[in-house]
């Protein structure tokens, strides 16, 4: 009878990740017939450092947690890597995952258990289904840029494409007021740095705004969010190779009512949609006035 896949996790010795490794890894593991362990479950004799290369090369799969960034669980992830082990990353905070690591599958999890159980037990169905593909086929781990600028949470400024008067701006009437706007273009570049051809259909992607935003060109399907919100679905990206590129281009019309509630700095959302679940990425506009 064949065995149970085996899963050793890489975590910091501390107490307060006992309940995300007890609940949120190993009951997850369990649910799914993975055989889970830590090193210190296990008994042996010799050094605890020759046990984890041990336990490493054994393992069908590694879970390694960088949280709070332990140098001990660094260097091991990198020989699980050396070994070209199946492994997925785990962290609390986006910024405890270096960049020569950001391109593997990883989790991350906020300090919220239930998060870790839903993102960590996608992962190991696809590899219990997948058991000889590279999980970093699992992900779809590429970069976004808008109008030039890689999307990072930052501010991207869009070229002074109006005047701020009268007669330069479309008008409509809403609800018998008169409101102005103004054509905002925008366009995102994505890179594929993986070794990876991204397919047809792996992802989708859409632009989250307030409900002063309208979709003019550029977007297949407009849908009201909660909160006031809308969603522009995108269109489907093309299948992107190795180190290629692709592109969308498209265009908001923003309503306001008068010049004096005219905002310059606004929030939006780029949201990706995956096998796996979905993924945003925040930044902001602004507009010079």
């Amino acid at each position: 009878m064949k065995n149970n896949p085996f899963c050793f996790v890489l975590m910091p010795f501390n107490d307060k990740f006992d309940d995300y490794y007890h609940i949120g890894i190993k009951e997850t593991c369990k649910k799914l017939d993975i055989y889970c362990e830590r090193v210190d479950e296990q008994y042996f004799e010799g050094s605890i450092i020759d046990r984890i290369y041990n336990q490493i090369s054994k393992a069908d799969i590694i879970i390694s947690d960088l949280t709070d960034r332990s140098p001990n669980v660094f260097y091991e992830t990198g020989y699980a890597h050396a070994l070209q082990k199946r492994v997925i990353l785990l962290t609390q905070k986006i910024e405890d995952i270096p960049f020569d690591l950001s391109h593997y599958p990883h989790i991350v999890y906020a300090g919220k258990t239930r998060e870790l159980i839903i993102q960590l037990e996608k992962r190991l169905k696809w590899y219990l289904k997948n058991p000889d593909k590279s999980l970093k086929k699992s992900e779809i781990e590429i970069q976004f840029f808008m109008n030039g600028h890689e999307l990072d949470s930052s501010e991207i400024e869009i070229p002074k494409q109006y005047k701020l008067c009268r007669n330069f701006l479309t008008i409509k009437k809403e609800n018998d007021e008169e409101l102005f706007g103004i054509n905002i273009k925008l366009k995102i570049d994505i890179f594929n740095n993986t070794q990876f051809l991204v397919e047809k259909n792996r992802f989708k992607l859409a632009i989250v705004t307030t409900n002063k935003f309208e979709g003019v060109k550029g977007i297949s399907k407009t849908i009201a969010i909660p909160e006031n919100h809308k969603m522009h679905l995108l269109p489907q990206v093309d299948e992107i190779y190795p180190s290629c590129w692709d592109s969308l281009e498209f265009e908001f019309t923003y309503w306001f009512k008068d010049f004096e509630g005219f905002i310059n700095v606004h929030e939006f959302v780029l949201r990706k949609f995956t096998e796996f679940g979905s993924y945003d990425i925040p930044f902001k506009i602004f507009l010079k006035k």
